[in-house]
């Protein structure tokens, strides 16, 4: 990474910087996970990899199955204090990152403790066994079975977007991809999509319902 005296000013004016010790939180642009995002010639480059480099004059090797993590578990963090060359391993036996593994998630909506919109509260024996026997009559759960249009908008609308559990990508973020003036490839790295998948966004093919 090369940064010129310009990009380093232009870096530290989008970050909050406080005490020795404490967290410098980031002012700019962020990712879904809260990490900083800073261009450099063009190019989005997670923050707190800048803020490593300019205090370390280096990066960690992801090559090598090193990264830069975060000591005090704040993606927004800058404080190179808080900035560890450190395995992938290891960041992933951060207290912070285990407790996210063992959160319980929604197999709907992928978030933690709330009870998906979708489906409501669970079915009633009663209910259960009335939708197995039509099950039954139409042969399985996936033949002929036909939703009104109310219910599958309501279904499109709580599962679409950055609702759906897989989803990488925020509202906010794909407006910044449409926005954006940066080629398919490079926002792909970015946001770790596959470039189709950005190219489909612009096409207007995906992600329909956000407007700028």
């Amino acid at each position: 990474m090369i940064l010129s005296q310009k990009d380093i000013r232009r870096f530290w004016a989008k970050v909050d910087v406080r005490g020795e010790d404490e967290c410098w939180p980031w002012l700019a642009g962020k990712t879904k996970h809260g990490h900083g995002v800073f261009s450099v010639k063009h190019k989005w480059i997670a923050a707190h990899r800048v803020s490593f480099f300019i205090a370390n004059n280096y990066l960690p090797d992801i090559k090598l199955k090193h990264l830069v993590m975060h000591d005090c578990e704040n993606p927004s963090c800058q404080n190179p204090k808080h900035l560890l060359d450190g395995t992938i391993k290891e960041n992933g036996n951060y207290p912070g990152c285990i407790a996210k593994l063992k959160a319980k998630v929604s197999p709907m909506l992928g978030r933690t403790g709330e009870l998906s919109p979708r489906w409501g509260s669970k079915h009633s024996n009663k209910t259960k066994q009335l939708l197995r026997e039509k099950a039954i009559q139409r042969g399985g759960w996936h033949k002929g079975l036909k939703r009104s249009r109310l219910t599958r908008d309501r279904i499109s609308t709580v599962t679409r977007g950055e609702n759906h559990g897989q989803s990488r990508l925020t509202d906010e973020i794909v407006r910044s991809i449409l926005k954006s003036k940066l080629r398919n490839i490079d926002l792909a790295e970015l946001y770790n999509v596959d470039p189709s998948v950005i190219s489909s966004i612009r096409r207007r093919t995906r992600w329909k319902h956000v407007k700028l």
